[in-house]
């Protein structure tokens, strides 16, 4: 039995479903309401955190596996969107790491370098081949990794539901489970419209885990996470942004990402940028103005926003708070990869296979210190961090 129609619980659950396993899975709205469709559909490589920050937190062999596992991550979802064909608009084109200012391409260039010794297909972006790949103002380079790519999050979403129905799981949507307990045939899970009993259960809920299994949602920040699109890019326009189509995240603490999508629209997001700037113009408006100043006069049609779970070390986390319950959460905006990554590592230890995908240890819940007062933290550490990339 699984909770959560995301990424993490619709891969888990294609495959079990695959290896002959009765599947439920119980969603409170429908699959992708959370995080999962409301993202960017950036299929990113690897961590958060820096490969040799990896290896220090895991030791030199376990976290090698965990960096080759993550940035192997995207080949996952591209086999997956061709075994059964998803129609998600999927670009295999790569993805670029844009540096903000001296301290960010500095960055960039470290984590591209520690990249470059394990094999990845990296390729070095100076500030004018940055700005003819992107036609994006403001960065002094970056990279471009082979990797990545992006897709129609929606989409996805909505053929990993059709691919794990096929295969034979059975999926309900407006079903919020209200309590699980223990019972004597597993694990229960009780909602307004009846119960189900299971011998396991996956908790999936990540960014909107909630009193269901308190400490859990103890254990994670979740941040909001803003997004908008402008109108379809004016074709005199469009050869200009981004051109080959490759998504684009910086190395800004309150990070911008920004690509392009089926239809042709300027998609931009970023954390925290909710609040209004003086004069009534939204923060985020003006940072894509910034960026790009050449659509300035094309109408920003859509927005939305939602929220991103983020961990302390910046890593996911798999725990097994009791016999027979296990939990993975924490994708830090990477959830596209990871999260589907995850699901399959989750349903890997239910069947009792060997893990070569995602080798992460089953830890403790370590709850957030102070986590009740969280909403003020982010406050504060939103203006710090403002300030920090303004020095930069």
């Amino acid at each position: 039995m699984i909770v959560g129609g995301g990424f993490c619980g619709l891969s888990a659950a294609l495959h079990l479903a695959e290896k002959g396993r009765e599947v439920v899975l119980l969603e409170a709205r429908f699959p992708g309401w959370g995080a999962s469709g409301r993202n960017g559909g950036q299929i990113v490589p690897g961590f958060r955190c820096d490969p040799d920050e990896v290896l220090e937190a895991f030791g030199p062999e376990r976290g090698e596996l965990l960096v080759r596992a993550a940035g192997e991550a995207p080949s996952l979802v591209f086999s997956l969107v061709e075994r059964h064909d998803i129609d998600c608009d999927l670009r295999r084109t790569g993805w670029i790491h844009a540096g903000a200012g001296v301290a960010g391409l500095a960055k960039t260039r470290q984590r591209a370098a520690q990249w470059q010794r394990r094999g990845a297909p990296i390729e070095l972006l100076d500030e004018t081949t940055f700005r003819e790949r992107t036609g994006a103002e403001g960065y002094a380079g970056g990279y471009l990794d082979r990797r990545g790519g992006r897709l129609n999050p929606v989409a996805y979403l909505q053929g990993l539901v059709r691919a794990a129905e096929a295969a034979g799981a059975r999926i309900f949507s407006e079903t919020p489970v209200q309590r699980v307990s223990a019972s004597g045939r597993g694990w229960e899970a009780a909602s307004a419209n009846g119960s189900v009993t299971a011998p396991r259960l996956l908790l999936c809920t990540n960014a909107y885990s909630d009193r269901l299994w308190p400490r859990l949602r103890r254990s994670i920040v979740p941040v909001e996470s803003t997004v908008i699109a402008t109108a379809p890019i004016p074709p005199s326009l469009r050869p200009t942004i981004l051109p080959e189509g490759q998504p684009v995240a910086d190395t800004r603490r309150l990070i911008s990402w920004f690509c392009v999508d089926g239809s042709g629209r300027l998609v931009l997001g970023g954390r925290n940028y909710r609040k209004l700037l003086s004069g009534g113009t939204w923060a985020l408006d003006q940072r894509l103005r910034t960026i790009f100043p050449s659509l300035a006069e094309v109408p920003i049609t859509h927005r939305w926003s939602g929220k991103v779970a983020i961990t302390l070390d910046h890593l996911p986390h798999i725990h097994e708070p009791e016999p027979g319950v296990l939990a993975a959460l924490g994708f830090n905006g990477r959830g596209v990869a990871m999260s589907t990554l995850l699901g399959r590592t989750l349903a890997a230890r239910i069947l009792g296979e060997e893990e070569s995908g995602m080798p992460l240890a089953t830890t403790p819940i370590r709850e957030v210190p102070l986590h009740p007062l969280r909403f003020a933290g982010i406050t504060a550490a939103v203006q710090f961090k403002r300030f920090r990339d303004w020095l930069d």
